[in-house]
């Protein structure tokens, strides 16, 4: 065999196996998302919310339910791509504590969880630039970006995240549209 035939061979090979890669990556972006396994996550959707909101002097995610809302907003609320981005990003992060920790994330200290948490937040970091926004709009955002945005939603929206972290008023007056803030005052919960 010469050298141009094994060239060849090899740049047909390699951009076979790059398709099949691209391949595999768009069929797990548009599978039929496993939903109804989406609930056996519970704990642990809880576990992450309040690992982002957690307990301070007021109520932490955990405390408001913020879990069985980011359930419902993937099921009822994402794209295909996302749900899928979703539930992949909660089995490669149970994957990855069971493989660094030898234990569910559940059962891991604070530190460990924080130190997760920022490994997956990392994770999703390098998704800045024109391609990232493109392999974004086909494959769906990062696990960790739908999580952090639900959480927050979520917990801002709640009852009493609304109105014990955030300050609140029911019935506000006139517009004024800038205002000074006094010294630890909270942020207002409507806009």
């Amino acid at each position: 065999m010469n050298r141009k035939t094994a060239l060849k061979r090899i740049v047909l090979l390699t951009t076979g196996l790059v398709a099949a890669a691209g391949g595999v990556k768009l069929y797990q972006a548009y599978k039929k998302p496993g939903l109804v396994n989406l609930d056996d996550y519970q704990k642990l959707i809880d576990e992450l919310a309040d690992v982002i909101i957690p307990r301070t002097n007021t109520p932490g995610a955990k405390d408001v339910g913020v879990g069985d809302f980011i359930i419902n907003m993937v099921k009822d609320c994402c794209s295909r791509q996302n749900q899928n981005s979703f539930i992949q990003g909660l089995g490669d992060l149970e994957a990855y504590v069971k493989d660094k920790y030898n234990r569910t994330f559940v059962a891991c200290t604070i530190d460990e969880k924080i130190a997760v948490m920022k490994y997956f937040q990392n994770k999703s970091k390098n998704n800045n630039g024109t391609i990232a926004k493109a392999s974004r709009k086909v494959l769906g955002d990062p696990f960790f970006w739908i999580l952090k945005k639900y959480t927050l939603i979520g917990y801002c929206t709640s009852l009493n995240g609304a109105t014990m972290a955030l300050q609140y008023d029911y019935v506000p007056g006139k517009y004024i549209g800038s205002i000074a803030i006094k010294n630890e005052q909270k942020g207002w919960a409507t806009r």
